[in-house]
């Protein structure tokens, strides 16, 4: 029975052990699927968490990156902070590296804390570091605008520094400005002799010229820097050659600034009228027969320049006046085009329309202005804008008003001066020389008396005076005597304490001897 339980068990063992051969040959496979499966789903949450480690430290490394930029940023700002104490600089080139890496609002924060860093009432000697800087900043401005292109912004806020720079010494400063201009118009004088004509004055020259009205009064009769500036002008005006474009600007704006120079004073200029009437000669189409003055030429190509012909029309609406910054590019053109003709014929009839204004208290205005009429008769204006056009009939209005004006003669007055109201003389016919009174008798007797007492009284003083002086002649004369006496009692004094004293010494010899 045990056996058969045993053979029934082994057999049950061996269909067991069968059952567990077929496990592990099928329930192995059966086990391989589910771990895929189960790898498959473990991969998913795998790659789930890899993707939010990954974007963890993408942020990690995007927050890093960001504190690091603003860091650089912090120290750029901290290196780029501008300082609160500067040296003065001692050339223009010193002053030019130190505010070229600051911005146009920077640097003048930079020249506002040298000023004040050196202010005269600081320390000695900071009244000369000013006024080098005044001279420094002269030389700054003029290098900006020599620039391409120049910075105008900065040129405008600097104007500012300068003035009151030059105000807190203007001895100085204008000792500068007078020798600035001075040496200029030597030059120009010297190239004038050697060569005939002039040259033109620098983008610098024409900005310096500018800032002369702003720091100095213009409306002077004579001004130690605004005469030598004004005597330049006038000079280049008449011996620069009009020739290209470039020089018709110069000049348009050496007018105009001729013109803000003599607003208040309303001084004579002819040189100014003579460049307008030529440059007004330039846009005629020269077959009137019309006499130009130098530095114009009534014949040859630069005789047209600014002639309009009918087909011509301008591109674009044309500026009303020619500004400094444009001139430096009109440098390389020969010849004009249609643009600027018409806007340098427009500026020019409004400066003639300021002065003709401007110049209406002259004796001689029909004179001076009766050659700009000819001329402006003589140009087509219907190929002109509106604006020009109408800017002429002003002009021309302003012409008429003074075309019938008569002078009168030099004549006497009408009526003749009336002679002064005279008394007639009381003639006395026995005059023996002495004052009569007049009156009653006891008036004369009155006044009589008073004339005594007055004359008594005059002898009184008198006599008290002449006693005084007596008297104190008399005390100084005391003193005087009592002033010797005691003179003689002190030298016999100190003659006696002489002898003593020798008397003394030689006891003291005699003493010694023994």
């Amino acid at each position: 029975m045990e056996d058969d339980n045993e053979g029934e068990n082994t057999g049950d063992d061996d269909d067991d052990g069968d059952g567990v051969g077929s496990d592990d040959e099928y329930g192995d496979g059966g086990n391989d699927s589910e771990d895929e499966e189960d790898e498959d789903s473990y991969s998913d949450l795998e790659s789930d968490e890899e993707d939010e480690d990954s974007t963890t430290e993408q942020d990690k490394t995007e927050t890093i990156e960001e504190k690091r930029l603003q860091q650089d940023d912090v120290v750029k700002e901290a290196s780029r902070e501008i300082p609160y104490t500067f040296s003065m600089p001692s050339t223009c080139e010193e002053f030019r590296q130190l505010v070229t890496n600051y911005p146009i609002r920077d640097q003048l924060t930079v020249v506002e804390r040298i000023r004040k860093c050196h202010h005269p009432s600081l320390a000695e000697g900071n009244k000369e570091k000013l006024q080098t800087l005044f001279t420094i900043l002269l030389e700054y401005i003029g290098h900006i605008a020599m620039d391409k292109p120049a910075d105008w912004k900065v040129i405008d806020r600097l104007t500012p520094h300068i003035y009151e720079l030059a105000q807190q010494n203007p001895l100085e400063t204008g000792k500068y400005m007078q020798g600035l201009f001075s040496k200029r118009q030597a030059t120009f004088s010297d190239d004038a002799q050697s060569r005939g004509r002039g040259n033109l004055p620098s983008m610098d020259m024409l900005i310096y010229l500018k800032v002369v009205s702003v720091l100095y009064p213009t409306s002077d009769f004579q001004h130690s820097v605004v005469t030598p500036a004004m005597l330049y002008v006038s000079q280049v005006l008449s011996q620069c050659p009009v020739t290209k474009p470039v020089v018709v600007a110069t000049g348009l704006y050496l007018c105009s600034l001729f013109v803000e120079y003599t607003a208040v004073s309303k001084r004579f200029v002819p040189e100014v009228i003579n460049y307008l009437h030529g440059i007004l000669f330039l846009a005629t189409d020269n077959d009137q027969g019309i006499k130009v003055c130098p530095p114009f030429k009534s014949r040859g190509v630069q005789a047209k320049m600014l002639t309009l012909l009918p087909a011509e029309t301008p591109t674009r609406n044309c500026a009303d006046t020619l500004r400094i910054c444009n001139i430096s590019a009109l440098a390389s053109i020969e010849m004009p085009d249609v643009d600027f003709r018409i806007t340098a014929v427009h500026m020019c009839v409004k400066l003639l329309l300021r002065l003709a204004m401007m110049y209406e208290c002259l004796p001689a205005y029909s004179e001076i202005f009766k050659p700009i009429g000819d001329v402006v008769s003589t140009v087509n204006w219907e190929r002109y804008p509106a604006d020009v056009q109408q800017t002429h009939q002003q002009l021309l209005a302003q012409l008429q008003k003074h075309v019938d004006s008569k002078r009168q003669h030099l004549a006497y007055s009408k009526r003749k001066p009336q002679p002064l109201k005279l008394f007639e003389p009381l003639i006395e016919e026995n005059f023996d020389g002495r004052k009569k009174r007049k009156g009653s008798k006891e008036q004369i007797e009155q006044q009589r008396l008073q004339h005594k007492l007055k004359r008594e009284k005059k002898g009184a003083l008198r006599e008290i005076r002449k006693d005084t002086q007596f008297l104190a002649r008399e005390k100084l004369k005391v003193q005087k005597e009592k002033d010797d006496e005691r003179k003689e009692k002190v030298k016999k004094l100190y003659a006696m304490l002489g002898n003593q004293e020798g008397d003394y010494k030689a006891l003291l010899r005699k003493k010694r001897k023994a």
